[in-house]
Formats: C-alpha cells, structure tokens, sequence
C-alpha cells in the first residue's frame, strides 16, 4: 500500500498493524466467477471486467454508480428482496445487485461522475479526495449487506 494510502487509511480508523496484509491482484476470470457483487472504482475498470466476463453485467457497478442506483431503494424494498433469499446470503446480494442494476437509466448523471478519481502515484491530496468520493459508496455497500445479512 503506497504511503498517501497508509496515511489516509490509519486517518480513518485502520489498524496499522494490518497495512501490510494489503496486497494488489489483478482481476481474472476465475475470481470473477466467485463474485456475487463486482465493485470497480471507474467506468474502465467497469469495462475491463465486463470484457472478461460478461454475464455479470447485472451485479458488476463502479462504486458510485452503485451507491447512487442503492439510493434510490427504500430499507423496506430492498429487505422485500433480500428476505425472499433469506438463509442464502450470496444468492441474497445477487438478488439485490439485479434490482439496483434494474435503475440503471432511472437517473440522469454525467457518466463521469461515476468514477473515483485514481490516485495512484499521485499526491496526499488526490488520496484524500479519492477516499471521499468513498464515503457515500461505502455507507451503501454497507446498508446493502447489512439488508441482506440480517
């Protein structure tokens, strides 16, 4: 994890004993097929995997795309969704993946707005504002499996 990462990360909270365990993969196929939510940071990153794999269409968002999309489901839809999987929380979070991928095209954004801005090799600044583009995301993610775990 470069430096700027480890900054902003210890400054939110993480655990700078377990920095280190952070380690880069690149995506294949194999590891896709696994996935029952597919999060990229850009619309790139989005294509890249959907070349690769294109049946997960329906679960695969860019972090904001996905938090956006989320937005628009009330608790009470989204945990109608997730409880008719209840017990079976991968096939919980597909379900719920294909509904909020159903909004696609219920609002309008600049598709540009949809990618975290990459800052890799880049400056302290440029990681800070990257993990606030985060922020909304993350809250999402996180009320989406909480839904679904439950």
């Amino acid at each position: 994890m470069p430096k700027p990462a480890q900054r902003v990360a210890l400054s939110r909270g993480a655990d700078a004993r377990e920095l280190g365990a952070h380690t880069a993969r690149a995506v294949d196929r194999t590891m896709l097929l696994g996935s029952d939510l597919v999060i990229a940071m850009t619309r790139e990153h989005r294509s890249r995997i959907l070349a690769l794999e294109p049946t997960l269409m329906r679960r695969t968002f860019t972090a904001r795309e996905f938090a956006r999309l989320a937005a628009m489901l009330t608790d009470t839809e989204m945990r109608g969704v997730a409880d008719r999987h209840r017990g079976d929380p991968p096939a919980g979070m597909r379900a719920v993946a294909a509904v909020v991928a159903a909004r696609r095209g219920a609002s309008t954004v600049r598709p540009k707005d949809d990618d975290v801005i990459d800052p890799y090799r880049r400056s302290s600044w440029v990681y800070e504002r990257s993990t606030r583009q985060l922020d909304g995301p993350i809250a999402q993610l996180e009320r989406v499996a909480r839904m679904v775990l439950e």
